[in-house]
């Protein structure tokens, strides 16, 4: 993990700049959906008293590097609030560069859509309640809305090869998001404009 940001600085690829892409944001999907699921079964009363913090914190925050670097820190102490200790101590194996691989590509995403605060907002209220289905739902939602600009946004910040490929990838995406919901998937698999961890 600690090579996860020089190499993509490097720009020396085995794969396409768009499938790099893909499959980094699947693996961020797949990493906040367990922080979600861990925490709506876990966490105690109170203890997502400090990723409310951070999310107040965020929705005054303009700088893109500087958001890109809180949500981290949401999701961590997301994580946290669970107390499943093995979980945080994985997770913060491979936060230091997943920080540095936001922050560096946060200026080129640049800043989330204007309802991050309330959706992640509705996300920790959820969680509290214990609704974990419910929850993961509904940062599957966020995820989809997010993917479909992150997906050209990072591939013009990768590289050249990656740039002007965000059309295939949304229609790519769409193909896929169809075949879910004809399989029975959720709603918030529907790709809509937007970014992101």
């Amino acid at each position: 993990m600690a090579l996860l940001a020089p190499y993509v600085l490097s720009g020396r690829f085995e794969r396409p700049v768009e499938t790099l892409t893909q499959e980094l944001l699947r693996l961020r999907a797949l990493l906040a959906r367990e922080a979600v699921r861990l925490a709506a079964c876990y966490a105690a009363p109170g203890a997502l008293r400090e990723a409310r913090g951070i999310l107040a914190a965020a929705a005054e925050e303009r700088d893109p590097a500087r958001h890109a670097s809180m949500e981290l820190d949401l999701f961590r102490a997301i994580v946290c609030a669970s107390g499943i200790w093995p979980a945080v101590w994985l997770a913060n194996s491979f936060w230091a560069p997943m920080r540095e691989l936001q922050v560096m590509l946060a200026p080129s995403v640049g800043l989330p859509p204007s309802d991050f605060e309330p959706v992640m907002r509705r996300l920790l209220d959820l969680i509290e309640a214990r609704e974990a289905e419910a929850a993961e739902r509904h940062l599957e939602a966020w995820i989809g809305r997010l993917d479909v600009e992150i997906l050209g946004a990072m591939g013009r910040a990768l590289g050249d090869e990656g740039a002007g490929k965000g059309e295939s990838a949304r229609e790519g995406q769409g193909t896929r998001e169809g075949e879910r919901e004809k399989a029975g998937g959720h709603e918030g698999h529907k790709a809509q404009k937007g970014r992101e961890p």
